[in-house]
């Protein structure tokens, strides 16, 4: 790593990615970078600085003079503590094609196709950019299988024989797991699947590695261990390789080896970002724009109000248009309002377990590590015959084909003169797809698991007190509706009343779905724990 200063002035020189050369920021003279890069070799001008933030210890490398500034991971104003550092020299680099004006630009057009965000998402602009290199590592897998045996071909109208005694290679390529545990897997991940769309590959588009692209701008050193990412890229691999195989012996081919030896080739990648942070009071939000492609990958809360304002009129129109053309019975009135808190409450659960999971890290590996990977993982069977069917599949059934039938009533309630046996069937569904089949297969499926070694996935499940206090105000209300349906009064004012209750905890529910997306689109202020060694308090 280098000290970047002028050759001229002694002052500080910034790599601009527009022109592709070194740019002075004092007597603003322009040096070609390859000429640059060269100055700095046959000087040996070797020194990094490490930027240790005081508020949640992030660390930052920066090869200037630069104390004070902002940083990019919690969002505060601060004043960085500064020490000179060894670091890994990377092998490739993809340089910024991207400027802070344009990332800037890009990031507001971002916001306006978002008609939701708050307005103090556009607060701060250029003030709380910061151009970061982040480092990731880059694998590409190899494995070789011998395959014999005789097969089978369809040629000329009839089946061709054929006998097989040969090499198979498989090729993994494109496999890269961000090493900055300060940097979440979730905006990475969006990144990578941007950045592959109709792009060449990332091999083709890195260059070797050299410091001169590094000047006025930041890079993150990577805290995560390169072991934690190879131990869970075996496990990808050999378990797409034993899907590969069920093919091959479906063809009558056999695989000499079970458990081919793998050849894994690991590079460190510096990759630009330009994140965005903005925080507002005990949470931040962050904003990635890829730095070569100008993508941008953003974590957008909602603002109440304005999502309220529009609720309100939709609401309104909705009640015109209905009481226009059609006429509201109780019975339809109760079934739609029942169905409907059924449905917020199924939302809430699948957002409050985002949440849970996001609180925890567990989304992110780069901060659990692998140990954690491992224990959350779990293999996923083909086939899971000893699973007791009578408990796993009333539960998939009614989640998967419970709302279906229940929407098809609802929309025969509208239809036919005779209402009480559709009514019966409802209620039916509206007791056990109001949240009592979710909390059925959160009790059971992890228990009945199949350990067969098979495709992993990650296999998170929130305990089933964790579920019930998420989502208790709608399975009460569901099973109001139901009793009610149930119990058949004669007085409409018993449908009514539980229709108007149902109503009123689905907007509790809309609300509370609101702050749990808040929840999920921020994060506290980050605490990091160091990985690389140094002070621990650092």
């Amino acid at each position: 790593m280098q000290a970047f200063k002028c050759p001229h002035c002694g002052g500080d020189v910034k790599y601009d990615p527009g022109a592709e050369s070194m740019s002075c920021v004092h007597c603003g003279s322009e040096i070609r970078r390859e000429d640059y890069q060269q100055y700095l070799d046959e000087n040996a001008l070797y020194a990094t600085n490490e930027l240790v933030c005081p508020q949640c210890g992030a660390a930052l490398l920066r090869y200037d003079d630069t104390l004070a500034s902002f940083c990019c991971y919690c969002g505060s104003a601060v004043h960085f503590t500064r020490r000179s550092v060894e670091d890994s020299k990377p092998d490739e680099i993809v340089p910024f094609k991207i400027d802070g004006a344009d990332a800037l630009k890009r990031y507001r057009q971002r916001l306006e196709r978002s008609v939701f965000t708050p307005d103090w998402l556009e607060e701060g602009g250029a003030d709380r950019l910061v151009g970061l290199y982040m480092p990731y590592y880059r694998y590409q897998v190899t494995a070789t299988e011998h395959l014999t045996g005789d097969a089978q071909n369809l040629h000329g109208g009839g089946y061709e024989t054929y006998s097989v005694d040969c090499d198979m290679k498989a090729e993994y390529r494109e496999l890269r797991f961000d090493a900055a545990e300060a940097f979440p897997d979730c905006l990475s991940s969006t990144m990578d699947e941007m950045a592959l769309e109709g792009k060449q590959r990332l091999d083709q588009r890195a260059k070797p590695f050299e410091a001169s692209y590094l000047a006025g701008y930041y890079a993150d050193g990577g805290s995560v261990r390169e072991g934690d990412y190879r131990d869970m890229l075996e496990q990808m691999v050999r378990a797409d390789l034993a899907q590969q195989k069920l093919y091959f012996r479906s063809a009558g081919l056999n695989v000499a080896a079970e458990n081919p030896e793998l050849k894994l080739e690991q590079k460190k990648l510096l990759y630009p970002v330009w994140l965005n942070t903005h925080r507002k009071g005990d949470r931040v939000c962050y904003a990635a724009i890829d730095g070569e492609t100008g993508n941008v990958a953003a974590e957008l809360p909602l603002d109440r109000g304005r999502f309220l304002k529009l609720a309100l009129i939709l609401t309104a129109l909705c009640c015109l248009v209905l009481n226009r053309f059609v006429t509201l019975q109780p019975l339809p009135f109760l079934c739609v309002a029942g169905a409907l808190l059924s449905l917020m409450g199924r939302m809430l659960a699948k957002l409050s377990r985002d949440v849970e999971l996001r609180r925890d890290y567990r989304d992110d590996m780069g901060r659990i590590g692998m140990e954690e990977f491992k224990r959350s993982t779990k293999s996923k069977a083909r086939k899971q015959r000893h699973v007791p069917v009578g408990f796993l599949s009333l539960g998939w059934v009614m989640i998967y084909i419970g709302l279906v039938v229940l929407a098809l009533c609802l929309a025969a309630l509208f239809f036919l003169e005779r209402h009480g046996s559709l009514g019966y069937i409802i209620a039916a569904i509206l007791a056990l797809t109001g949240g009592l089949d979710l909390i059925l297969v959160c009790c059971f499926e992890a228990k009945f698991s199949s350990s067969a070694q098979r495709p992993i996935r990650w296999r998170f499940r929130m305990k089933p007190l964790q579920l019930i206090k998420a989502i208790w105000p709608t399975v009460l209300g569901s099973l109001l509706a139901a009793a009610v349906l149930f119990a058949n009064p004669v007085e409409d004012a018993w449908y009514y009343a539980a229709g108007i209750a149902d109503l009123l905890l689905a907007a509790w529910a809309a609300l509370e779905l609101i702050r749990q997306y808040n929840l999920l689109s921020s994060r506290e202020i980050p605490v990091f724990t160091r990985r690389r060694g140094g002070e621990a308090d650092a």
